[in-house]
């Protein structure tokens, strides 16, 4: 399926609820997606990969030992501050 702006869309799941709205990110050993960066750190555990889907913008704190695929997207920062912290 594909939203107005033409970019796919699909049900991802959230502490076992159904959202339906644009998955941006994937944690690839759990395989599940979540639409923020800051969600998938959070479900992440130290070794798993975070994959984006699509290109985002949003300021991350990373605090594990994860693996970061930009799979040919960009990660952009909201205009202040650092784009990832550690």
């Amino acid at each position: 399926m594909k939203n107005s702006d033409n970019k796919k869309y699909q049900a991802f799941a959230k502490d076992s609820n159904v959202y339906i709205g644009v998955a941006n990110v994937l944690n690839v050993e759990k395989e599940t997606q979540y639409a923020t960066i800051a969600d998938a750190i959070a479900a992440a555990e130290n070794g798993d990969t975070i994959r984006l889907l699509a290109d985002i913008t949003e300021n991350v704190t990373v605090g594990k030992n994860i693996t970061f695929d930009l799979n040919g997207n960009v990660l952009k920062g909201t205009g202040s501050g650092s784009v990832i912290s550690i």
